[in-house]
């Protein structure tokens, strides 16, 4: 198979593939690191050198490593969109989680529908205050150890 692309879908491609395996790999370990996905990632960038992707801007080879690199400026550009998800998905991981926190204490059986009823209740709340009202019980005798 061969895929031909412009040089600005090259582009868009360095950038997803940087993403992506950012996404799947940048919490790991060195030595758990998913190679496959190195793999194709050092095998993308490797056409950043030819005439017709002229990425130079976006990658880096390093010959005293022998690997492709992102630039700053494509992991800066990567990174502020990954920073707009990072926001969103907090948020809504802790309304889901607040959520769901509630709606077992209420009822250790609680469903799906349950914890969807209490998700409006923390959306609002976090809408109009963020954080400013959470704190944690420290004393509380009943928490989880």
């Amino acid at each position: 198979m061969q895929i031909e692309l412009s040089k600005e879908q090259y582009h868009k491609l360095v950038k997803l593939i940087y993403a992506g395996e950012w996404l799947i790999n940048s919490h790991r370990e060195k030595d758990e690191v998913i190679k496959e996905f190195e793999d194709i990632e050092q095998y993308i960038y490797s056409f950043s050198g030819y005439k017709e992707f002229a990425a130079g801007d976006l990658i880096t080879f390093d010959s005293d490593f022998q690997e492709y690199f992102p630039t700053r400026k494509l992991e800066e550009l990567i990174h502020e969109l990954i920073d707009d998800y990072d926001e969103d998905n907090f948020w809504e991981e802790l309304i889901r989680r607040m959520a769901t926190k509630e709606a077992l204490i209420k009822n250790k059986n609680a469903t799906a529908e349950d914890v969807w009823a209490l998700e409006a209740k923390y959306d609002d709340e976090f809408c109009e205050n963020g954080l400013d009202r959470v704190y944690v019980d420290w004393h509380n005798k009943n928490r989880r150890k």
